[in-house]
């Protein structure tokens, strides 16, 4: 037991950063103090509000290795069922868990929004009342599932950011070469093996597509530009994986991003976020710019579609939503009463932004309600923004959650019930026509109902099943593949990279 008096003087030994910190830290999930000031590193100990910087969660690294142990039997170990198998349910230590249930949320609306297409004939053999279902609003979240991709977007540009804030807090800069094979790692040995089941089930004719002339788009990561108006050639394998390529693109720009937002100690300069804002502000202009001169119908040009040079805004949101976190302030009942006031109006606009957003779309689609019934400019102006305006919002709700500042969102998110959807979210996107197609082969009755009430209700059991076929070929190919490269990333990262 501590008297009052022994806890009065110990206390008034720490600095006052320290416990600011130990308290930031309990709140996103810290075990200790130590981790605490470790992830923090030099800017620990600045005591002034500007150099204030919230703590970093530790990231999840690879498989550790005794140096002892033979090469041999460090790659029997990555393929260590029991170790595989229980990743899928523990979240990784440090780990923001709100962005768990947003991974989770975002790849089940990829796949709902697959399911009905894939259940539609990809819209060349669908059901006779097809058009009604599609047109009723009960519908139109699951036809805007390609906006889950946004999230995607968002979810990588902050986690990918704060890979790099916190090797800039620790070293005083990002290392190039190691960042970029870290990130090459984590994609492409998983990437490149989903292949061979995808080409052994012959998804979409994907033995005829898959040739070489345009297999190497999929292994250099351009395959988002190719069949492109830009002259890069072949076909497209798995022309799903578009937002993979996009992915490495955007991986390719965010060291340089991070060095000219941040200090070399990690805290972002005053000018990040205006420059942030700007930069954001050109894709904008670039999609405008498209929509009014390259394209003369009333829907988006195909120049506008999967190219960085129109989407990266969506994904420098996720960028700007981490720097705030990293310079997250007090807890929300110490800051003043219109602050309070001002964040819970940007909850209230960001929460009504994806809501809309989920039942308008993005303006691409010419058949959806939203483009038969309301005037030209408000589907031309869903074309240009709504992909940005959903990037946006969900990047506050991101940030929010993350910094600790709405409690009952962040209990949400965080649920436990999240973990294995969030472990598997990158396996199922890849492999989810492996279930989704042979599963449409055998589901019938869909071709044979006339009402619209009941298709509906049999759309929503295909959507199950399938999404329960999506995360099982996941978790078999997880266990295979994906977790034991995770594992072996320290082993092949040459040594001069080895952070």
């Amino acid at each position: 037991w501590v008297s009052l008096g022994q806890l009065r003087l110990v206390m008034a030994n720490v600095p006052l950063s320290w416990v600011s910190t130990a308290a930031d830290s309990k709140e996103c999930g810290h075990a200790d103090l130590e981790q605490a000031k470790a992830a923090l590193g030099p800017s620990a100990t600045h005591g002034s509000p500007e150099n204030h910087a919230a703590p970093l969660p530790s990231s999840s690294t690879p498989e550790k290795h005794d140096e002892r142990t033979p090469i041999w039997r460090q790659i029997v170990l990555a393929w260590h069922p029991a170790k595989n198998f229980q990743g899928v349910w523990k979240r990784p230590p440090g780990a923001l868990a709100a962005l768990d249930g947003l991974r989770a949320l975002a790849v089940t609306w990829v796949v709902m929004f697959h399911c009905i297409a894939t259940w539609a004939g990809m819209g060349s053999h669908g059901p006779g009342n097809y058009d009604q279902v599609y047109k009723l609003w009960v519908i139109q979240p699951a036809l805007s599932g390609d906006l889950g991709v946004d999230i995607f977007f968002v979810l990588s540009g902050f986690l990918i950011a704060l890979q790099a804030v916190r090797e800039l807090r620790r070293t005083g800069t990002v290392c190039f070469g190691a960042f970029l094979f870290a990130r090459w790692w984590r994609i492409a040995p998983t990437y490149y093996l989903a292949m061979i089941p995808v080409l052994l089930v012959n998804i979409f004719n994907s033995r005829e597509v898959c040739t070489w002339s345009s297999v190497w788009g999929n292994l250099l990561f351009v395959n988002n530009m190719q069949q492109h108006d830009l002259g890069v050639p072949g076909t497209v394998c798995m022309v799903w994986t578009w937002s993979i390529g996009m992915e490495m693109q955007f991986y390719l720009i965010t060291p340089w991003i991070i060095r000219v937002a941040c200090r070399p100690d990690g805290v972002p300069r005053r000018f990040c976020f205006t420059g942030l804002l700007l930069l954001s502000a050109v894709f904008v202009v670039v999609r405008a710019l498209m929509l009014a001169y390259v394209h003369d119908g009333p829907g988006a040009p195909p120049q506008m579609t999967n190219v960085l040079w129109t989407r990266a805004h969506v994904y420098l949101a996720g960028i700007a939503a981490c720097l705030a976190y990293t310079q997250a302030g007090p807890p929300a009942e110490e800051v003043a009463v219109w602050v309070r006031c001002a964040r819970r109006g940007c909850d209230l606009v960001c929460a009504a932004l994806i809501v809309a957003i989920a039942f308008s779309g993005n303006g691409m689609n010419l058949a959806r309600p939203v483009a038969l019934l309301a005037p030209r400019w408000v589907n031309s102006f869903l074309i240009v923004s709504s992909q940005g305006l959903l990037g946006v919002a969900v990047a506050w709700w991101a940030y929010r959650a993350c910094a600790g500042q709405t409690p009952w969102v962040n209990r949400v998110l965080s649920s436990p019930l999240w973990v294995p959807f969030a472990r598997l979210s990158y396996t199922a996107y890849l492999l989810q026509f492996l279930a989704l197609v042979p599963l449409e082969r055998q589901w019938k009755v869909f071709r044979a109902q006339t009402d619209v009430g009941v298709t509906v209700v049999e759309w929503l059991a295909f959507c199950v099943v399938a999404l329960a076929g999506v995360f099982a070929v996941a978790l078999v190919f997880h266990l295979l593949v994906e977790a034991p490269s995770l594992r072996l990333r320290k082993l092949v990262t040459p040594r001069i990279w080895q952070r």
